[in-house]
């Protein structure tokens, strides 16, 4: 931990854009006063999951869809909505803040593009209250 790291003294929480631990969460807390919330993101999205002031999350977590993100779980193995697989953003209508292609790369935009979905390739598990806990690989079992 880093005590003597001096922080500005209106920073009341900070945010990554990552899985972060208990450890990491509380170590914030105590040693420098603040909340550090999660969240996940792209070069070619943006922000599209937070844990926002207030929301409860597990450890590991990285929140929830925030407004205007119509992100959706897609089993990798059927290709159909889950409560466990690929992190996808639904194209219909063209949500704001998703890029619109790979630059000169026509066949990488359309293997983003598959089904109507933007295909992050990050996989997430979503629990009972909507909350995505980021995996490092797809289960065989969704």
């Amino acid at each position: 931990s880093r005590q003597d790291v001096q922080l500005p003294p209106s920073l009341r929480e900070t945010r990554s854009l990552g899985c972060l631990g208990r450890d990491l969460v509380e170590g914030a807390r105590t040693v420098w006063g603040v909340n550090l919330r999660a969240g996940y993101g792209q070069a070619e999205t943006g922000v599209l999951i937070g844990t926002t002031a207030g929301a409860p999350a597990g450890p590991g977590a990285i929140g929830r869809p925030l407004p205007g993100c119509p992100v959706v779980l897609r089993d990798p193995h059927a290709d159909e909505p889950s409560h466990e697989g690929e992190i996808c953003v639904d194209l219909t209508p063209r949500p704001a803040g998703i890029m619109s292609g790979y630059l000169d790369d026509a066949d990488a935009t359309a293997a983003s593009r598959r089904g109507g979905f933007h295909r992050t390739g990050d996989f997430a598990r979503r629990d009972a209250a909507g909350c995505l806990t980021r995996q490092i690989s797809p289960s065989r079992t969704a």
